[in-house]
């Protein structure tokens, strides 16, 4: 594995690191407390913000399903990653 790919593969697992506690501290929060938590939470983190939001929404619409949790934040941290490096379509 090259340096650069194994920086790389680092920097994704603190990101999902980060992801992960910054959803688990926003899902017990509700309406205006939970926007305004996601908001200072990301702040200057547009791509991070996007990510933290699908897996909210998510979490919403499935109702807490752990299985779909774990697909919809690897394609939301894809996306975010993509969209960060200006690769997202759209």
């Amino acid at each position: 594995m090259t340096r650069a790919r194994q920086s790389a593969d680092d920097d994704d697992h603190v990101r999902w690191q980060r992801l992960q506690e910054l959803f688990a501290n926003s899902v017990a929060l509700d309406g205006e407390e939970r926007r305004r938590y996601v908001h200072e939470a990301c702040a200057g983190d547009a791509a991070l913000k996007t990510a933290l939001e699908a897996l909210l929404d998510a979490e919403r619409r499935t109702g807490g399903d752990r299985f779909v949790h774990r697909a919809i934040a690897a394609a939301a941290l894809r996306l975010a990653d993509a969209e960060r490096r200006g690769e997202a379509g759209g």
